[in-house]
């Protein structure tokens, strides 16, 4: 493997569960030194003109949680647009995608994430965690391919 993905000393992983009737969960799990904190998760229903107004009175506890430095996501279709809305103009330092991640990986030859799969029908909180277990793994394949 060309390039080491080196693991953040901390990070925070981000997952989203759309449900029926515009309910909206969303979790996060802190990251520090390769170990998964437990996850925070909130929950509101969205509608089709607002997706931030029912985390609105949130956002502060959202921001807190999500510092500054590194988001993992995995795919970028639903947590990082319902983020975005919630928190304008707030970007990490650093964004990762855990799913282009575990591509790059795999195409190295790097290890099997089959059993990691981020299946839709878990809630958010579990989807935050399978995210966070991608990203430790995805770094720590890419450490053992170069070497």
């Amino acid at each position: 493997m060309d390039h080491v993905i080196t693991m953040p000393d901390t990070a925070v992983a981000l997952a989203v569960r759309r449900q029926g009737a515009g309910q909206t969960e969303l979790s996060l799990v802190s990251i520090l030194d390769g170990q998964i904190g437990d996850p925070v998760t909130w929950a509101g229903r969205i509608a089709l003109d607002s997706q931030a107004a029912p985390f609105a009175a949130v956002a502060d506890d959202i921001r807190a949680h999500l510092g500054d430095g590194v988001l993992a996501i995995h795919g970028r279709r639903g947590a990082l647009p319902l983020i975005r809305a919630i928190l304008p103009g707030w970007r990490p330092a650093t964004l990762v995608d855990t799913r282009s991640l575990a591509r790059l990986v795999r195409c190295q030859s790097g290890p099997d994430f089959t059993p990691l799969r981020i299946e839709l029908g878990r809630g958010a909180a579990a989807r935050a965690r399978a995210t966070a277990r991608l990203l430790i793994l995805a770094c720590e394949a890419t450490a053992m391919c170069s070497a």
